[in-house]
């Protein structure tokens, strides 16, 4: 073995016969893009699509007839590729993936961005791609339909993100910033678990679904047209409904399109009903 020669194929997915798991046929295979220059980082199934994921691209396979003859290559698409097999999940919801473009969500019909109109370009790259690719990763707690994505470097800084709604919220310090590495997440009964190298030491922790107070929040809506864009119109009001245990003292402020913020004075007492 130690002498044998290896022959390596980077484009190629093999895959075992009926009740006979483990056991590759040499003749069990799918090429469905060859000569791309890229290699099949993770591969994941959903409804009657295999999805065979590569650094910048993503195969769509159509397996639906029993006779493997019969698959073949639907689409391929450019761009929505990841770097490590934690990039991508399965959810109640269709399967998930992140990279430099996105944050993407297959339902079995077509592909949505979901970041697409709501976080800039340049804001996501900062929080997921300024390092290496294989330190990005995705968690995913099926019990609050949370998805989380985290860097092992930099306090784990990134975006949580509430597939119910749409909404992503920025994080940080999801790890501690002295480690050497995270682990993949692991999936158990009631909670999500991911190990952290402390160097001396390995720590397992379980995602908290605890809610904690943050001072650094930054909420940015659409440009409002209300049903007319060719009219000018001057918003007058801004209604904000929140809900808080503490004083609010000089928290608020507003920015326009233009880049200048105005900060808000006054005082809101807990005991304030609206």
């Amino acid at each position: 073995k130690a002498n044998a020669s290896l022959t390596k194929f980077p484009d190629r997915i093999i895959y075992s016969m009926p009740n006979r798991y483990d056991t590759f046929p040499y003749h069990n295979y799918i090429e469905a893009a060859k000569g791309d220059a890229e290699t099949y980082v993770a591969i994941e199934s959903y409804a009657d699509r295999l999805f065979g994921f590569k650094q910048y691209s993503v195969d769509i396979i159509n397996i639906a007839s029993p006779d493997d003859s019969n698959w073949f290559l639907e689409e391929s698409k450019k761009y929505m590729g990841i770097g490590n097999p934690e990039c991508v999940k399965r959810t109640q919801y269709g399967l998930i993936w992140i990279n430099r473009q996105g944050f993407f969500l297959y339902n079995g019909s077509r592909i949505t961005n979901l970041k697409e109109n709501k976080i800039s370009d340049s804001l996501w790259e900062a929080k997921i791609a300024s390092t290496l690719p294989e330190t990005t990763a995705l968690l995913y707690d099926e019990q609050e339909s949370l998805a989380r994505t985290i860097r092992s470097s930099s306090g784990a800084s990134g975006y949580t993100v509430d597939l119910k709604k749409g909404t992503f919220v920025a994080t940080s310090d999801f790890v501690s910033v002295a480690n050497d590495g995270i682990t993949n997440s692991v999936d158990t009964f009631n909670s999500t678990l991911i190990g952290q190298d402390e160097g001396t030491h390995i720590d397992v922790y379980k995602l908290s679904r605890t809610e904690v107070a943050t001072t650094q929040v930054r909420f940015q809506t659409k440009d409002f047209d209300f049903g007319n864009p060719s009219v000018l119109k001057r918003i007058y009001a801004i209604y904000i409904t929140y809900k808080s245990d503490n004083a609010l003292t000089g928290y608020f402020t507003i920015e326009d399109p233009e880049g200048t913020s105005y900060a808000l004075s006054g005082t809101i007492a807990t005991s304030a009903s609206d």
